[in-house]
């Protein structure tokens, strides 16, 4: 299970960012796949719509296990004459909560990340590229008094290290016509120590990741119209790793996994009356993970061990409104946007478990996901925008933008 829990917080961190919306986006229920800022993280050549700024943005989220990860991220977008742009972002993320602590995982939810995209036209086409660069390094000494004549120096040395290559292109097929595309792939690594009193605890007994892989395709087709848009999507994601455990001197054990993730939608995107605006996503998702296990031992014939799990195809549905109001100029606000949403999915997950040339043992297990609720506002005055985003999942987002010529 902690094997499989490491990857799944992996493929969380890699190839969660595919379908994930921004602040706006989370507010309505999660909805992916509208015409917003936000697709310049799937689709890096759509930044060439969008105007010069400056934004700040703060995000809490709690954990199940009272955990409350804090991040800070900033960046710039700039427009370079009509037909080039660039944007910088950097990202840092720190956990301040200990509960449920564990060595092996804990480093994960801390960060650093530098996101560079450009973006040009060319050739009738709308072209980006893009580098993730994404970091974590964690150390912590720790002495405690056991009693009177023992004393244990606990230190911990974490280091995980990402980066991801990206590349877009966008196609005008007319006024109101469009698709766009999407290729990335991205190599990472983690490494780490954990010592009582000199002894090193990952030495033996912890898993030690020998880096992990990662590959992304994204495609949309969207039609605009004047009460309604339209659009389909689908996105494709594989993440592999591998791991070594070393038992003892002479036993050491390996790991490769993979998981892979088959995603198609389509949008529904209404427009009834003036100021209004609701946004519908459905889903169709197939998600599988490979799980290989190899002992290693010379004197066992029967050392394999495999566990696969995958999700069946079923959906999720996504719904979000948005209601805007303008004021009178000698108003404190000249615009004042409220959003709200929900999503749900409804998944069925099977589990197959292969021991030792055994026939094997297979159950399958299927239930709901809880429905979670969406909610925001955004008010506007000249050059800057504040908004505000939260979810029945307690994760909260404060974003302040300014826009520039």
């Amino acid at each position: 299970m902690k094997k499989l829990f490491l990857l799944m917080v992996l493929t969380s961190l890699v190839i969660g960012s595919l379908f994930a919306g921004g602040t706006r986006c989370k507010a309505m229920g999660d909805v992916s796949s509208l015409i917003d800022s936000k697709n310049i993280s799937t689709y890096p050549q759509r930044l060439i719509n969008y105007s010069s700024c400056l934004w700040l943005v703060q995000t809490d989220k709690e954990d199940v296990y009272g955990n409350v990860t804090t991040s800070h991220s900033s960046g710039v977008r700039y427009m370079i004459k009509e037909n080039y742009a660039i944007q910088i972002n950097a990202a840092k993320g720190e956990n301040k909560g200990t509960a449920n602590w564990d060595y092996n995982y804990q480093s994960l939810t801390a960060y650093n990340r530098l996101n560079v995209v450009l973006a040009t036209k060319m050739a009738g086409f709308d072209l980006g590229f893009k580098v993730k660069l994404f970091s974590n390094s964690t150390y912590d000494k720790e002495k405690t008094i056991v009693d009177s004549t023992t004393t244990n120096n606990t230190e911990l040395d974490l280091k995980i290290r990402y980066y991801d290559f990206g590349f877009g292109l966008t196609k005008d097929l007319d006024s109101n016509k469009f698709f766009d595309m999407s290729l990335d792939f991205g190599i990472g690594s983690w490494d780490g120590s954990y010592t009582v009193n000199d002894s090193d605890y990952f030495e033996y007994g912890q898993y030690e990741n020998d880096g992990w892989s990662n590959l992304k395709f994204n495609g949309r087709y969207y039609v605009k119209g004047e009460t309604v848009d339209y659009t389909s999507y689908v996105g494709y994601g594989f993440n592999s790793k591998k791991q070594t455990r070393p038992f003892n001197e002479d036993l050491t054990g390996k790991y490769e996994d993979s998981d892979w993730n088959i995603l198609g939608g389509i949008g529904i995107h209404l427009k009834p009356v003036k100021g209004v605006k609701v946004y519908n996503d459905i889903e169709l998702s197939y998600r599988k993970v490979n799980d290989n296990y190899d002992d290693n031992d010379s004197n066992n014939d029967n050392e394999t061990i495999e566990t696969d799990s995958y999700r069946s195809l079923l959906p999720t549905y996504k719904v979000g409104a948005e209601l805007c109001h303008k004021f009178n100029e000698d108003k404190f606000f000249e615009l004042i946007k409220f959003r709200g949403g929900f999503n749900r999915s409804f998944t069925k997950h099977s589990y197959t478990y292969e021991d030792y040339n055994s026939e094997g043992e297979g159950f399958m297990r299927s239930y709901d996901n809880e429905i979670k609720m969406t909610y925001g506002v955004a008010i506007h005055k000249h050059n800057f925008s504040l908004e505000f985003t939260g979810t029945t999942a307690d994760v909260f987002t404060l974003q302040g933008t300014y826009f520039f010529k």
